[in-house]
Order: C-alpha cells, then structure tokens, then sequence
C-alpha cells in the first residue's frame, strides 16, 4: 500500500483517458508522442486514448466532428500513457522486490496480444511494460480463436468485456458470456452464465453450486430430444379446385378404406366388377404411400468441397501427438509431426505401448498438461491383431440363454485405443481439442479408387459418438491420403488451426478439403428393389432384429435362411 502511494504521487495531475468509436489506424496520426498514447485497442472500432488532458481533447473533438462515439472514462490518472514514465522506475524498483511463481495455466498477453512464455511472466520487466504499454485486447481475443477456443467468460462486474470480444470475432459459433451484469441479481447472471457455458460442453461440478442439492443426479441423453410442436399449424391457402382433385382426393379414401360399396355407388357399377380388383388395388395403394414415407427419410452421405479463410496456416502453443508403438513410427507420422512443427508447433510425442490402461494413461497426460491441442495417429494400429473385450452377453440381444456369462467382443486396436485416449483425456482434466488421424476411413469419391479400410471407418464411428459425449474437447476427425505430400500436410495445418470453421469430419485429398454432408436421396436414385431368393445368410440373426429381418426374408421368397450368431 506504501508503495503504491509512492508510485500514485509521482504521477502528473491533470491526465485524462478518452473511449473512441475508431480503429487504431485513425488514431494513431493524431498522437503527440510525448503527451498522448493509445492506451488500449478493445475492438476493430474501439481504442482509449490516455495522456495530457488537453491533447486527449483534442482528439475526442476531431473524431465528435465526424459523428462517432466518444466516452470519457472515470479515472485518477492516465494510465498506459506517456505521462506514466515518470514513475517507471520506482514501479521496477517495487516489481523487483516481489517474488515470481510460474502460471499454472496457458496465458495470452495483453502487452504482446499473443500467447506468452511462463517464463516471461515472472520477470520485473514484462510488468513494467505491462503498466505503460498498450493494452492490445482485440489482438489477445484473436489469439485465443485462432487457438480454438470456444468458450470466452469474462469476470468482472458487467458485460463490457464481453461486447468487446463479440465485436472482435464475429464467429457465431463461439460462446460469449459475462458472469455479472450491472443493475442485474448477481446469482441469477452467475447461474445464467455457468448454465450456458455447461450445454457448451464445458464440465461443471453442480455440487459446488448446489450444495445443499443431496439426492442423486442423473445425466440428461446426450443426443437431441425429440420435439412436439405446440404451435397450430396455418393450413396452406387453397386456389381454385383443380378438375378432378377433390374426385380423386375422394376415390383413393375409398380404395384405402377397402369401401367396395361406396366405390361401386360412385362409379356406378356392380360391386361384383370390383370385387376382385380392390383388394389388389387397396394394397398396391397402401405399399406406395407407405413407401413415400419411407423415401421421404432417405439420407446419404455427400463430401462437398470445403473454403478455407485466406491467409497462411499457423499454429502455436504445445501440441501432443500420440501414436501407437505399433507399427513404428514411419514416413507418414513423420510427415505429419514435421508439419506441425512446422507450422510453428510445439511438438510433444506420446507413444501407446501395449497393455497401457486408462488409469496410466490419464497419469502421463496429466503430467504433460496444459497443451493447445491433440493429435491422435491411434487409428493406424489397425494392422495389428484385434482385441479381445469381454462384455455381458445381454448387450448383444441374443443366445440369451446362453450358459456362458460373457462373449467376446473382438474390436480393432485402432478404435479400442482411441476409446481409451478420449476417456483418459476426460479423466486427466485435459480441454484441449482432440484430433484424429485416419487413412483410408472414408470414400470422397470415384477419385478416391480402393475400398475404404473397415477398422478405420470403425474409428469415424467411434467419434461421431465422442463428438456428442465429449463437445467441450473434441476437434474433430480428419482422413487424410496414404501418400502425405508437402501440399496435403499444408491442408492439415489449415485445418488444425481454425481457417476451415465448424467442421469436425473433413477429408484432405489431392484436389483440396471436404467436409462431410447428410443430404436427402432423391427417389429417382433408389434403383431397383432387391428381392431374397434362394439361400439367404442373415448375420446376428439369432437376435431381435435379425428375427424380423428372417420373417421378412422368407415371406419374400428365400428358401433356406441361415441364421449366425455374433459369437
């Protein structure tokens, strides 16, 4: 407290501190470099200006004249301001008498608008500049998107900060929230704000917040709920009755109802001359609109062409690579740690040996934390034996009489591997977006030529499903060409960091970056119904569904079924 009184006196009176609605680019040819300053650059359209009273006026009258927002702020002195140099080296004085502890967590600097070193922090000479440098908030924001973060909470005691960010990243994808807000309870911003960050993925301990809460909680389904719609649904406007409509609306109810004699009175005929054709008519009648239902769910899979955001790629911060013992690490993971370290990565590598559980493993991630993100090459130990996993024979729905307990479950190493990596990430309280790596997963197009490689299509499957379990730290699933050229290594990088947004399963081929579509197939497409004949082999068929897709088969017209277990 002494020394801050020191530090307050030897500051001159008379300072002021101006909020502009301009870039920094309009400002900065208004400065007098030994009385004014920009003191912070919030926003592309939001600097404070700081230094002598009257040339901090003159700048706020030049840019009134122009219509634009100008706020004067509230404070002592001019602070990050030429007028603060008087003061520097009693302040370096008091800085180098504290004690310095490394950060525990991965900071962006203000002073810089980058990331910063630990070791730069406990340093008396990053304060100093910190106290008179320009507070360079925008540019911390920038960084922080561009290392994928999607969660952006301010503390402090309104939403200022808040605006700020939004006005910086316009990305709507990312969530922006103040855990106080001026005039506003304070609890409920607060619940407000950890309620929001929560269904963003962000892991919550509701006990610290509802204490008093003791009965059990139960998690909520992770995929979408299903809606009703509560609203009344506005009946189409209807223009003149086309010749015939309401007269054909009216035969086909009679033809679905099997009505033969309000069919015969409106055709005027015998109800022996539709005796025989009705039935047939009735159920050709049903089997279509049922099968109009059943065209209007049909989805397939598309790969479109994916625009990257201009500029070079560029990555920083510490990223693991995690790869298997199994094979060697070879050209291709190679490749991949090259470019990342080229693309200005800290690379830190994680080899999977065999046998390694999740608890140790959670152990070792926990010792390599914090980390900017993850890259898994897990996938490529699929060229290895399968293991074994036991599970209840319950969980498959068949040979439920079954004496044995149990059934073996054989799963590639490459999808059981990569299960164990995003649990143990989970348990050593690691947030940094997992990225995983596969070759030959997925079908692009006839371009692509081969077969797509089952065990690791597997691994796709695995994390679509980990993409719903684990949003707040999952990045996303990335198949890349066998042969991995300076070219497809650069379409990573642009992925990893954040130029390609909102996609999470993207394919890098030679002719660029594709991302990953459901679309609707069109009924024209469907090509022709298949019909079982002869000897039908029906895979999991002792189980529930397998039953039906039996009866199905022999009401068709296959003559044997042969029905094998899973076992």
């Amino acid at each position: 407290v002494v020394a801050r009184g020191r530090l307050m006196q030897a500051l001159p009176e008379g300072g002021a501190m101006v909020a502009l609605q301009a870039s920094e680019d309009e400002v900065l040819p208004l400065l007098s470099a030994s009385r004014v300053g920009v003191a912070a650059v919030n926003g592309p359209r939001a600097v404070v200006v700081s230094g002598d009273g009257e040339a901090v006026e003159e700048i706020a009258a030049h840019f009134r004249a122009l219509d634009r927002k100008v706020t004067a702020l509230r404070v002592s002195h001019a602070f990050h301001s030429p007028l603060m140099e008087p003061m520097l080296a009693e302040f370096r004085a008091v800085a180098e008498s504290l004690t310095y502890e490394r950060p525990r967590l991965p900071l962006v600097s203000t002073v810089t608008g980058a990331p910063v070193a630990a070791d730069d922090l406990t340093t008396p000479d990053y304060w100093v500049e910190h106290v008179r440098a320009t507070v360079r908030y925008a540019d911390a924001v920038r960084a922080l998107a561009a290392g994928n973060v999607t969660r952006f909470v301010e503390l402090g005691p309104d939403g200022t900060l808040t605006a700020l960010a939004q006005d910086t990243v316009t990305d709507r994808d990312r969530l922006f929230v103040p855990v106080l807000r001026k005039d506003r309870p304070g609890t409920g911003t607060f619940a407000a704000a950890v309620a929001a960050a929560f269904v963003r993925g962000a892991d919550v301990d509701w006990s610290r917040l509802f204490p008093a809460v003791t009965a059990p909680v139960a998690d909520l389904p992770t995929y979408a709920f299903r809606h009703q719609r509560y609203w009344p649904t506005v009946p189409a406007a209807t223009g003149p009755v086309r010749p015939g409509g309401e007269i054909d609306a009216r035969f086909w109810e009679a033809v679905e109802q099997a009505d033969v004699t309000g069919l015969a009175d409106a055709l005027d005929v015998g109800e022996d001359a539709l005796g025989a054709v009705l039935p047939a008519l009735t159920s050709w009648r049903r089997r279509s609109v049922e099968q109009a239902a059943v065209d209007g769910l049909r989805y397939r899979v598309r790969w479109r062409p994916l625009t990257a955001n201009s500029g070079p790629a560029r990555l920083s911060g510490r990223w693991l690579v995690v790869q298997p013992a199994r094979p060697a690490a070879g050209p291709w993971t190679e490749s991949v740690v090259d470019g990342l370290v080229a693309g200005g990565a800290d690379v830190e590598r994680l080899t999977f040996e065999d046998g390694t559980d999740r608890t140790a493993l959670a152990a070792r991630l926990r010792d390599l934390a914090p980390m900017t993100g993850v890259v898994s090459l897990l996938a490529s130990a699929d060229t290895f034996p399968v293991t074994e996993t036991p599970l209840p024979s319950s969980a498959h729905g068949e040979d439920r009489a079954s004496d044995d307990a149990t059934a073996a479950v054989r799963v590639p190493l490459g999808v059981s591997t990569s299960l164990l990596l995003v649990q143990a990430l989970g348990d050593a309280g690691v947030h940094a977006p997992l990225w995983t790596l596969t070759r030959s997963a997925v079908s692009v197009g006839r371009a692509d030529g081969g077969a797509v490689d089952a065990a690791q299509a597997a691994v796709w499957g695995l994390g679509r499903v980990a993409a719903l379990e684990a949003a707040g730290r999952w990045g996303g699933l990335l198949d890349l060409p066998a042969d991995l050229d300076a070219r497809a290594v650069g379409r990573l990088l642009t992925v990893l960091s954040g130029a390609v947004t909102a996609e999470d399963q993207v394919a890098i081929r030679a002719s660029g970056l594709f991302g990953r579509r459901l679309e609707r197939m069109p009924v024209a497409e469907r090509g022709p119904v298949w019909r079982p004949r002869g000897t039908v082999l029906v895979t999991g068929g002792t189980g529930a569904l397998g039953a039906h897709v039996a009866r199905w088969a022999a009401q068709e017209g296959a003559r044997e079924l042969v029905l094998v277990s899973r076992r």
